[in-house]
């Protein structure tokens, strides 16, 4: 019994068309037939009925099982032998700020060991002043962050963006509102990040690109993590911009999440050391990159990067001068 053959028996009984599976193999039909026929000798019982539809015997089925977890092992091995060929082997220290990738963290991660066995994968959270540094100083050796994260030590991949929201108290008068521009928000106390964050961080999230100048209403400053931010808005009567998934990461805080029209969407990315060439961070990089691709879906709103259609042109209000 070969490997070749339980995977020409797996795709067979994903397809139970002869013609179907083998074109994805993809191999002759005739050749696909014998090579089913031949297990199933050696096996000493039928696999599949052929009769007006190809179907699994109860064997099959039991089989099937078998199959794909031998297969299964069969890949996990290949993977780890490549991998210590290539140097990715270890341990692989992940950052995750806040709410990370949003749905995609979990695929994310079960995509990178699934992909690389060998590896043994740490997740370390991070606040909102380590987004740089932990990488930076190479306490992580790579972190999924919200830019803008403007750093010469840093090289940041963009996976996808998703809308941006206004959080405010469930008791504002914008909490019951379908949709907002931003405007209606910039006269409120924000709440704003610790001071030890980059400038263009700061003042991503107070909107300050929307504001034509004006100073922004700052009523609570610096903070450093999701729970004294979301504290500082239900208790404190502040507001802020942040990513829509935070309302699905975070729902039980009072607070109330409501649409913004005209604003730039946040960006996810993976950010990883310019000057290092670490293979197990470039191999985190490229399994994030390949799963936010397939399932850019699971984050509602989302866009690949670069799209532009989960994200608004800043624009002035109220008379601001552009």
């Amino acid at each position: 019994m070969e490997l070749r053959q339980l995977r020409y028996f797996v795709v067979l009984a994903e397809e139970l068309h002869f013609g179907r599976a083998a074109s994805r193999i993809p191999l002759a039909q005739p050749a696909l037939s014998q090579q089913i026929q031949k297990l199933e000798r050696e096996l000493g019982a039928p696999l599949f009925d052929r009769g007006r539809r190809v179907e699994l015997t109860e064997v099959g089925h039991v089989f099937l099982t078998q199959a794909r977890a031998t297969l299964d092992r069969a890949d996990q091995a290949l993977a780890a032998v490549r991998d210590l060929a290539r140097g990715i082997t270890g341990e692989l220290r992940v950052g995750l700020f806040a709410n990370g990738a949003a749905e995609l963290n979990r695929p994310i991660l079960q995509a990178f060991t699934a992909a690389h066995p060998g590896v043994r994968l740490t997740v370390v959270e991070l606040d909102f002043t380590q987004q740089v540094s932990e990488v930076a100083q190479g306490r992580v050796d790579a972190a999924i962050v919200r830019p803008p994260l403007p750093d010469d030590r840093l090289e940041l991949t963009t996976l996808l963006d998703e809308p941006r929201v206004a959080m405010v108290p469930e008791r504002h008068p914008l909490a019951e509102a379908d949709e907002i521009d931003v405007a209606a928000l910039l006269d409120e106390p924000f709440i704003a990040a610790h001071l030890s964050s980059s400038r263009e961080w700061r003042d991503y999230w107070l909107a300050n690109d929307y504001r034509g100048g004006m100073a922004p209403n700052v009523g609570a400053d610096d903070l450093s993590t999701m729970g004294e931010m979301m504290a500082a808005v239900a208790f404190g009567g502040h507001v802020t911009t942040t990513a829509a998934s935070v309302e699905r990461q975070y729902p039980n805080w009072g607070v109330r999440y409501v649409p913004l029209r005209d604003v730039a969407g946040s960006p996810i990315a993976v950010a990883t050391r310019r000057d290092g060439h670490a293979p197990l961070a470039a191999a985190f990089r490229e399994v994030a990159q390949r799963v936010a691709t397939e399932l850019v879906g699971l984050v509602p709103g989302a866009r690949p990067p670069g799209d532009g259609t989960a994200t608004g042109a800043p624009r002035c209000g109220r008379g601001w001068t552009p």
